[in-house]
């Protein structure tokens, strides 16, 4: 084995002597020698510790985040549906997201729509479920008290004769004087 030879080289995190073909390359991003096996052992890391922006491992000079289709060719293909899942979960608003409870499937569901969803249906099992507590449907007892709560507070709304205020979506009851009080029971 020729150290000098353009085909083998040293990794920078293990030391170990590979060859060209065991080395990675970040889609010129980076030229840090850097074999695969430390590379696949770096991502899985990152990916335990729910960290989805994965920048090269030689930290102390290099600040690259390593390319998703590069690695795709290297790593398992479960790690690297962890890696997409990490990424999609936390590129979407926890409020715009849910998972479905059932525990066979845990499938993420995104609130394309907006407005607030109450009852949803996973697309993968079909199970209906509370989109804002996740728990079957029936269950689902905290979104059907608010639910009820919010109608009682809008009927005692009524015949009080507050109204909302456009400016802050409180509502609001004029005095006698002219005044105008908010209501500091809530926005609805």
């Amino acid at each position: 084995m020729e150290l000098s030879s353009s085909n083998w080289k040293r990794c920078e995190i293990c030391t170990e002597l590979k060859s060209s073909k065991e080395m990675f390359r970040n889609k010129e991003r980076c030229v840090h020698s850097i074999c695969t096996d430390c590379i696949v052992k770096h991502i899985n890391a990152k990916i335990e510790d729910k960290v989805a922006k994965i920048k090269c491992p030689n930290w102390f000079n290099c600040e690259q985040v390593l390319d998703l289709h590069t690695c795709q060719k290297i790593i398992p293909k479960s790690l690297f549906v962890k890696w997409c899942d990490l990424l999609c979960s936390l590129a979407i608003p926890p409020n715009k997201r849910s998972y479905c409870p059932n525990k066979k499937c845990l499938e993420l569901v995104i609130n394309e729509c907006g407005g607030i969803v109450k009852r949803s249906e996973c697309p993968k099992c079909k199970q209906l479920y509370c989109f804002q507590c996740n728990l079957p449907w029936p269950e689902c007892n905290n979104c059907q008290r608010f639910e009820k709560d919010d109608k009682m507070f809008k009927k005692l709304a009524a015949s009080k004769r507050w109204i909302k205020c456009p400016t802050c979506n409180y509502y609001v009851e004029r005095t006698d004087a002219g005044l105008i009080f908010a209501i500091n029971v809530g926005r609805s």
